[in-house]
């Protein structure tokens, strides 16, 4: 379900140090990398999820993987973030990013 989030002036002024940074690539599993942001979540009150924009079995993974949080992590809800920037294709290139910041919900069940 989607609901209105905080101000982008304020969402932008987040610490991002703060929290965890998982990869996804082509051999990542939906069911770990759900139980692994279950745990950042928790853990560190927020993860952010990295996956190459092109790469789209990679973008499934990560999508499917935030749905089934409440599945690995009976009863934990999380919301999520999501925007585009760069980063480095290792030939002196750039290539678009997919960024997802997630964080237990605020919002009631």
């Amino acid at each position: 379900r989607a609901r209105q989030g905080e101000p982008w002036a304020e969402f932008n002024a987040t610490d991002f140090s703060s929290g965890s940074l998982l990869r996804v690539s082509a051999g990542t599993q939906v069911k770990d990398l759900a139980n692994s942001i279950g745990k950042h979540a928790l853990r560190r009150r927020a993860v952010a999820v990295h996956v190459f924009s092109e790469d789209q079995g990679s973008v499934f993974t990560a999508v499917k993987a935030i749905g089934s949080v409440p599945t690995e992590k009976p009863g934990l809800r999380v919301e999520c973030v999501p925007s585009f920037g760069w980063a480095s294709d290792g030939a002196g290139g750039r290539t678009r990013l997919l960024r997802l910041y997630i964080q237990p919900s605020k919002s009631p069940p």
